[in-house]
């Protein structure tokens, strides 16, 4: 028998591959994100107010995660990613036929709930119905295949852009409801049944809480993001202070989905039975440094360089990270998992675009990259240590 490790997509069940089909026909439409301000834009708002409403795309993420991981656990995970499709898809029709601004903001702020809702889910469902040692693999695939959607979403969506933003946001709701369809017609219920004993109540967040294994992980992942979102608003912002314009920040981001595409499937391989603290540590590593690469670059060329070294630690973070949540969660808890894993990634995307533009205003590029990359030395140190912890309960 060879020793040659199987593949990331052999053996994996069809519920999984039913999920992963309409995830990829949903990220191939995936357009109300990144046209959403251009949208708002072609609706007379102000750029100060479209910064505002944009945000609020993002915010919705925050409660999304704990709120729909509860429905998921209580009431099941076909039933909530069903209304969670559904609802996302409505909103997302609507949204071209919203002429006033107060419409605007709540169609926004609750698609950003809706759309961010169905991700934890997804991850309770394929911790329901893989083996441990196969969860890596399988939200490798879901993370690869949803970023090389997105990728796929700028270009295709950019021509469709020219014809109006009705049809742009109508084919993303079609797309979104079809995804809705395929999990109704071809994804079974996978929670497990809830055994509470007599007198106990059902457990909650509050047995979710008291995780201190998790709690020091999701910690960990926050400050994480803080360096890895930096992207989002202070590269482009230091690369214009260098002279360097939008189309030279589209070439640096550009290197960041293509070795996403190519490396993915090489990096599940690669921790496959690898001490996921470890890991980690590594990720940690990779993103400071990139980051902290961007003091020394000048050219478009050495952005897209740095670019390239933190995309690494990204490829190797965040398939670890869902995999060590599922992991760590009891069977009838993993909704709420997934949950907290959720409002983490929206904590993410609240704060680092907004301390690193303060950071960046008050005392300029070199000290947010270089504290970027001290922060990423510290977090390899403190993935290492919070490892040895978690690996024992894992293993024991």
């Amino acid at each position: 028998m060879s020793g040659t490790p199987p593949r990331a997509s052999s053996g994996l069940p069809a519920t999984f591959w039913w999920l992963f089909a309409g995830q990829g026909v949903t990220a191939i439409a995936t357009f109300v994100f990144p046209f959403l301000a251009l949208f708002l834009g072609s609706r007379g708002l102000s750029p100060g107010a479209i910064g505002l409403v944009a945000g609020l795309y993002g915010a919705g993420s925050i409660p999304a995660g704990p709120w729909v991981g509860s429905l998921a656990d209580r009431f099941g995970r076909r039933t909530t990613l069903l209304v969670a499709l559904v609802i996302a898809a409505l909103l997302t029709a609507l949204l071209p036929l919203l002429t006033t601004t107060a419409a605007l903001v709540f169609d926004v702020l609750a698609l950003g709930l809706a759309v961010h809702a169905y991700f934890p889910v997804m991850n309770a469902v394929v911790a329901d119905v893989l083996p441990e040692d196969r969860y890596v693999d399988a939200y490798g695939l879901l993370y690869w295949e949803r970023n090389v959607g997105l990728a796929l979403s700028f270009a295709v969506g950019g021509g469709l852009a020219v014809h109006g933003y009705a049809r742009l946001f109508l084919a993303d709701a079609a797309t979104t409801f079809l995804f809705a369809c395929l999990v109704f017609s071809r994804v079974p219920e996978t929670r497990p049944p809830l055994k509470a004993r007599r007198g106990e109540p059902v457990r909650g967040f509050r047995e979710v809480l008291g995780d201190r294994d998790l709690l020091a992980l999701l910690g960990l992942l926050v400050a994480f993001l803080l360096v890895l979102f930096q992207f989002m608003v202070a590269l482009p912002i230091a690369m214009s202070f260098l002279g360097l314009g939008p189309r030279d920040y589209g070439r640096a981001m550009a290197v960041n989905g293509l070795m996403i595409a190519l490396l993915q499937p090489a990096a599940a391989r690669f921790t496959r039975g690898r001490d996921e603290g470890k890991v980690l540590a590594l990720a940690a590593l990779c993103a400071g440094a990139g980051t902290g690469c961007y003091t020394l670059c000048q050219t478009a060329f050495e952005f897209a360089a740095a670019t390239a070294l933190w995309t690494l630690g990204e490829i190797l973070t965040l398939p670890t990270i869902s995999a060590l949540v599922s992991r760590l969660a009891p069977p009838d808890l993993r909704g709420r998992y997934q949950g907290l894993l959720g409002l983490c990634f929206g904590l993410g995307l609240t704060l680092a675009p907004a301390l690193g533009g303060v950071v960046l205003g008050r005392l300029g590029p070199r000290w947010l990259w270089t504290g970027s990359a001290a922060l990423g030395a510290s977090l390899a140190f403190l993935q290492l240590w919070a490892g040895r912890a978690r690996a024992r309960r894992i293993r024991g």
